[in-house]
């Protein structure tokens, strides 16, 4: 049995793919279906949706029509959006979008017998895993959480951890979230997890917003083994 649960965010936290994430999406809007956003009006929806891809589409697409519909738009915007993610993933190769060292402790952790790791990302589960082949770590997706089925943050964490202690078949001491955005963090907060902040960007928005536990990047692994512990 193990006795920490850690979970990871994707976009900003194990990857630096959340400019390309959002250029896609905005121009699968603007190509297929017509819609011009501003990058205030993408960081309104983005908010309201706590950054889960299901989240912001359906703000747009979904609110004023009926969900039959609506699956049948969310598919064909999925289709367009995992083609273009894939080329754009292919083409980001030697830029290495890994925050660096993240490979590396995850690694680590999956080699631990008292740690269980998982994902809990606002991507859809293409999106996610299509960005995860770019770790090359081999997860678990019994523990891997997306916006397929949920609209925010809140949902999808506690789905995980549910998963995770059916595995487990015991408690807990510790569940620990590695997220990048303010969002992240309330949301772990919402279901009563600690938070460790990932400003890669070195920006401070996470500590300014009065987060306690914040790394640059995963390069220092006896330190955040000791935060973690």
């Amino acid at each position: 049995m193990a006795k920490t649960l850690v979970l990871f965010d994707i976009d900003g936290t194990l990857l630096d793919s959340i400019d390309i994430d959002n250029s896609i999406f905005k121009l699968i809007l603007y190509s297929r279906f017509q819609i011009k956003l501003t990058d205030s009006d993408f960081k309104y929806f983005l908010d309201k949706s706590q950054g889960t891809d299901s989240g912001i589409l359906y703000q747009m697409l979904g609110k004023d029509i009926i969900i039959d519909e609506y699956k049948l738009l969310e598919s064909r915007f999925k289709y367009f959006f995992h083609r273009e993610l894939k080329k754009a993933l292919e083409d980001s190769k030697e830029k290495d979008i890994e925050i660096k060292g993240a490979s590396n402790f995850i690694r680590h952790l999956i080699y631990d017998k008292d740690i269980m790791v998982g994902i809990a990302t606002g991507s859809w589960k293409q999106s996610g895993l299509i960005k995860l082949k770019v770790l090359d770590v081999n997860f678990s997706l019994r523990l891997y959480g997306n916006s397929d089925k949920f609209f925010n943050k809140n949902d999808i964490l506690l789905d995980v951890i549910k998963r995770a202690l059916k595995l487990n078949k015991a408690p807990f001491n510790r569940i620990i979230y590695f997220g990048d955005s303010i969002w992240d963090y309330i949301a772990t907060k919402n279901v009563n997890i600690d938070f460790i902040g990932v400003d890669y960007k070195n920006d401070n928005n996470l500590r300014n917003y009065g987060v306690k536990s914040i790394i640059n990047d995963y390069t220092n692994l006896s330190n955040i083994l000791q935060i973690i512990q």
